[in-house]
């Protein structure tokens, strides 16, 4: 009997204790997760406002479109108006998902990019950061343009160029959808 008890004691108890303490702490963390939670859908970032900051004189009268979706769109940004609406994509540079940014268009024109960030190699696809590479994308009125390439960051380049050819085709497909809210 003491042997019985003696391999209770050895063999089962300590992983019984600790399935029950790893329990208890699941437990209490779904309970701090559940009580503590906030839904952050639809809500403008300090970075997003940041960005449509540097696009418009003025963006407090932009809001989040909540139930729009669109292919490679993380969300939409729009302002009624003042015709303007922001992309906000991410998309592959060199680095997978290595480009998050916001497109802004406004009566049908590019009138700015901003790289919310960016996890390019450092000192090259950074590159694509910078006004000088970002400022081509401005005016344009179409999903179909040419845009430079910097070489050296050729793949962190045409990430940027997809990321403004995406947000000009949904613009231009689903513009009534954008400002008409449905």
């Amino acid at each position: 009997m003491a042997e019985k008890e003696n391999k209770f004691r050895t063999y089962i108890k300590p992983p019984l204790a600790l399935c029950l303490i790893c329990f208890v702490m699941c437990f209490l963390l779904v309970m701090v997760h559940k009580f503590t939670y906030v839904d952050t859908t639809g809500v403008i970032t300090d970075k997003l406002r940041k960005g449509l900051d540097s696009m418009l004189t003025d963006s407090s009268n932009c809001v989040m479109l909540t139930e729009f979706e669109a292919e490679n769109v993380n969300s939409v940004i729009v302002d009624k108006e003042q015709g303007f609406c922001a992309f906000e994509i991410t998309v592959n540079g060199y680095a997978k998902n290595g480009l998050h940014t916001l497109v802004g268009i406004q009566n049908g024109e590019v009138i700015g990019v901003k790289v919310l960030t960016c996890g390019e190699t450092e000192g090259v696809g950074t590159v694509v950061t910078e006004e000088d590479f970002l400022s081509q994308f401005k005016g344009i009125t179409s999903a179909e343009f040419e845009a430079d390439t910097v070489t050296g960051a050729t793949y962190s380049s045409k990430g940027m160029i997809n990321a403004v050819t995406i947000a000009m085709q949904t613009y231009t497909d689903r513009k009534g959808d954008i400002f008409n809210g449905k």
